[in-house]
């Protein structure tokens, strides 16, 4: 094993913290979006006022920023995670299994239709040289590794269809449909979260399992910030 290994434990520490921090202000969203559906119900039913909208629209706003910001940290730590565990990978790789690089794992979430594959295959790659080295071939992938993927993907696509209703809605109904399927994208984000913080854990213990296994120093290793 080159010298090129970095310790991913501290970036899956990050992550974990940054999704837990999602997780919450995603809650607080879905509240604010579940608050809106009611208030236009009562609007429209006469029995509530402006004011009461207003109210509820403004706290989904802020909550909503609250969601897009915490959003932009989780992208980015685990962009950096998902970089160094796949080039550590590279470094285990004795069978030529990696046909994802490092760079392209995380710039394939960025290119549209390639998006919804070539994202995992590199993260199933990696979790195959990283669980078993000698031969990752045999390595199954896992159940959980992919409801995360599914769930991530479905909720992308909700995430999507809810923001181009919210900018091109002109009608309570809209701006209410739009707020329905914020509430039935959070069913998904939970799984996606929980299932990728497993995902996390579990593959940063393959890849330092496999570390404390082999003959390499700790002088060996380089930095690991």
């Amino acid at each position: 094993m080159p010298d090129t290994y970095r310790d991913p434990q501290r970036l899956a520490r990050i992550v974990a913290i940054a999704l837990a921090l999602f997780s919450f202000c995603d809650v607080m969203f879905t509240a604010a979006e579940i608050n809106t559906i009611r208030s236009i119900d009562r609007y429209l039913a006469g029995i509530g006022d402006m004011s009461e909208l207003e109210a509820a629209d403004m706290f989904s706003g802020l909550t909503g920023l609250g969601v897009v910001i915490m959003m932009l940290f989780v992208v980015v730590v685990l962009c950096m995670w998902i970089h160094r565990v796949n080039k550590n990978a590279q470094a285990f790789d004795h069978h030529g299994v990696m046909t994802v690089s490092p760079g392209w794992n995380v710039g394939y979430f960025f290119i549209p239709f390639a998006n919804l594959l070539m994202p995992f295959r590199g993260l199933a790659e990696t979790y195959r040289v990283s669980a078993n080295p000698a031969e990752p071939t045999a390595v199954a992938i896992p159940g959980l590794m992919r409801l995360w993927w599914g769930c991530w993907l479905v909720s992308g696509v909700l995430g999507n269809i809810s923001f181009r209703l919210s900018l091109s809605a002109e009608t309570l109904e809209t701006f209410k449909l739009a707020s329905q399927i914020n509430v039935t994208s959070f069913v998904f984000d939970m799984p996606a979260l929980a299932t990728l913080v497993w995902f996390v854990r579990k593959l940063t213990d393959h890849q330092q399992q496999e570390l404390l296994a082999s003959d390499m120093s700790e002088p060996a290793l380089g930095p690991t910030a």
